[in-house]
């Protein structure tokens, strides 16, 4: 399974609605790297993909509950 876009909307620190695009950039570049400072949400990514993969039984999902 391939991802291309991930749509995030007030789901942990990100209030309102936050579009990632996971496309590379190029057919030799196929690896997508989040970097940002601490506390500014790429856990919060992490998650956010578990429960896309996993659904509301997903521990994130069970703490979130939104």
């Amino acid at each position: 399974m391939k991802f291309t876009k991930l749509k995030l909307t007030n789901f942990g620190p990100f209030n309102g609605e936050h579009v990632l695009d996971l496309t590379p950039t190029s057919p030799d570049k196929t690896v997508v790297l989040i970097g940002a400072l601490n506390g500014s949400g790429k856990t919060t990514i992490h998650e956010a993909f578990q429960i896309a993969i996993f659904g509301k039984l997903s521990a994130p999902a069970l703490r979130f509950k939104k």
